[in-house]
């Protein structure tokens, strides 16, 4: 019996000189260790190389998407340079299941807080997400392609036009998800507490937001912005927000995807018809109908100091309207994704002439019959 004693003795050490000496996390001395201490040493061995790879995580294939996605959106917030970790937690929720709770520690302090779930599998355990265990008993509904997610009301009829118009905008810029997956939260705060994000520094003081992450044609959100009553959204912004979960926001022309948002969505609570009517009393009345001058400055036709309307912004909608018409998407898609910055618009009128015969040359010109055809 005192052989049995020293041994289980010597294992709980071993355990904690484990977890004492892996070089990418420390285990808070409050942790208990001695309970479950078998399974509790793998998941940590586990977790120890869940943080060595967060930059190149690697999606489990034995998971469903949800979990794919919301794993990989929680290892990319947890990525970053300098950081030390901490566990702070490590508890049994069942058989299979244990709950892991960490610290992310920089130089001037601490950086992050984050959860994740280790669900124990026949190879042993994988390191997840606990978005599919918080959202457990939460309700489903397939709409337009949108699998919904939400805890308890939903607006089913805003639902289902949010769900058209997030289709519709998706397609325009190639996009064409065949699954996308719809966490609904009542603000930024829930959507990154149900990834696993409790705490991040560069986060901190906003309201409103959402985490996304692609793979294999799906696309992953959960949402603070819209809630699960859809109660009021703008088009314009909407516009903005499927395009940056495309693609990141320095890969786009901004003009054009302004102008896009002002096409299809309007802007500052106008529609495009009303902007259209502003703008075409702005061509009549004014001295200086430069377009390419007034494109580059560029330059407000209306509109108050915090909600401007830009000619830039027109004329590219239609450019856009134009060449959906005669071209189909493609060459607006290549329009949207011509880079920014000085390079950017050189490679945006490029295209332009390839795609339409507009150049500087006779960019006036051709604007004058756009607007002329709006009319």
């Amino acid at each position: 019996m005192r052989f049995i004693f020293m041994g289980m003795i010597l294992h709980v050490c071993w355990v904690f000189n484990l977890a004492a000496q892996n070089p990418l996390f420390t285990v808070h001395h409050s942790v208990s260790l001695k309970r479950d201490s078998l399974p509790k040493q793998e998941v940590l061995a586990r977790l120890g190389s869940f943080l060595e790879h967060l930059n190149g995580y690697k999606k489990d294939t034995a998971d469903t998407h949800l979990q794919q996605l919301s794993t990989a959106a929680l290892a990319e917030e947890m990525n970053d340079s300098g950081i030390t970790w901490q566990v702070i937690n490590l508890v049994r929720l069942n058989d299979s299941i244990y709950l892991i709770k960490v610290l992310a520690f920089k130089p001037s302090g601490i950086s992050g807080s984050f959860e994740l779930i280790a669900l124990k599998r026949m190879a042993g355990f994988c390191i997840q997400s606990p978005l599919w265990w918080k959202t457990r008993n939460w309700k489903q509904q397939y709409m337009q392609g949108v699998q919904f997610y939400f805890a308890s009301e939903f607006n089913r009829s805003k639902a289902k036009q949010f769900a058209q118009i997030f289709r519709r905008f998706n397609h325009i810029m190639g996009a064409d998800y065949r699954q996308i997956l719809f966490v609904c939260c009542d603000d930024l705060n829930e959507a990154l507490q149900m990834v696993g994000v409790h705490y991040k520094a560069s986060l901190a003081g906003y309201k409103s937001g959402s985490i996304s992450q692609k793979g294999n044609a799906c696309l992953f959100i959960a949402d603070g912005n819209y809630t699960s009553g859809f109660k009021a959204y703008d088009p314009h912004d909407f516009w903005h927000y499927c395009l940056y979960k495309w693609k990141p926001r320095s890969t786009w022309n901004k003009p054009v995807d302004e102008g896009c948002a002002y096409l299809y969505g309007g802007s500052w609570g106008l529609s495009w018809k009303e902007i259209l009517q502003q703008f075409h009393r702005f061509a009549d009345t004014t001295t200086n109908n430069n377009w390419l001058e007034l494109y580059e400055k560029p330059f407000e036709f209306t509109g108050t100091k915090d909600k401007p309307l830009y000619v830039a912004y027109v004329l590219n909608a239609l450019i856009i309207q134009s060449m959906q018409s005669d071209h189909g998407l493609t060459g607006i898609r290549e329009l949207l994704a011509s880079g920014s910055g000085q390079n950017g618009k050189e490679h945006y009128f490029r295209i332009l002439e390839t795609r339409t015969g507009i150049n500087r040359m006779n960019f006036n010109s051709r604007m004058n019959d756009l607007i002329d055809k709006s009319r």
